[in-house]
């Protein structure tokens, strides 16, 4: 079911029948985090395997989708979402900056993963006021019309350390400084239509 904050309604969809258990080669079974759905299609990070489990919402059919090489066993870490031409993209967080992937055609019609962008994150201290030690590490939380979301260190390790939830622009790389989290909490952005009572009342209309 998803609900529509536009309509204000919830939506049904068929049911689907599970498919059947893929076993690693550890002997566990197929273990994946949450999806991510994109233009009809739910994609799945494998946290072991070079590969997405990818649904395809139209015709309930599942395929996989391997990743690049350098992200294999990184599914903790990386995300799927899209840039703002609505292009599927990858981002993972690299020591203190992110690298950008696009899933792109060569000349002969070839799709595959291309290393796109990196961008470097050092000036959150500026922006922040703060230092590499004390944000420790950036942790990805959705990629939504081509900005990234992400936040730093988790006050779970320290509840004083100065932890931030902030928005990358993947054209032009430009730092954007939302909040500052003060408490340990799942947050997860969206963007919904503005509610009519807080829209302009323009002449004439």
């Amino acid at each position: 079911m998803v609900f529509s904050c536009d309509s204000r309604e919830w939506q049904i969809f068929p049911w689907s029948e599970s498919v059947a258990p893929q076993l690693t080669q550890s002997g566990c079974w197929l273990q994946v985090k949450g999806g991510t759905m994109l233009n009809g299609f739910a994609y799945w990070e494998h946290t072991d395997e070079a590969y997405m489990l990818v649904l395809n919402t139209a015709t309930q059919e599942f395929s996989q989708m391997r990743l690049p090489d350098w992200l294999e066993g990184s599914g903790d870490t990386y995300m799927v979402g899209e840039t703002r031409n609505g292009q599927l993209c990858i981002v993972s967080p690299v020591g203190f900056g992110f690298y950008v992937w696009v899933w792109r055609a060569n000349a002969d019609g070839i799709y595959s993963w291309v290393l796109d962008n990196r961008f470097k994150m050092l000036n959150i201290v500026e922006v922040t006021k703060g230092t590499p030690e004390e944000h420790r590490e950036l942790r990805l939380v959705a990629i939504i019309d081509g900005f990234v979301y992400f936040s730093t260190s988790e006050t779970l390790y320290d509840p004083l350390s100065p932890a931030w939830f902030l928005s990358m622009c993947m054209e032009t790389g430009k730092l954007g400084k939302l909040f500052k989290k003060k408490l340990e909490l799942d947050i997860r952005p969206y963007v919904m239509a503005w509610p009519p009572g807080l829209l302009p009342q323009l002449e004439g209309a």
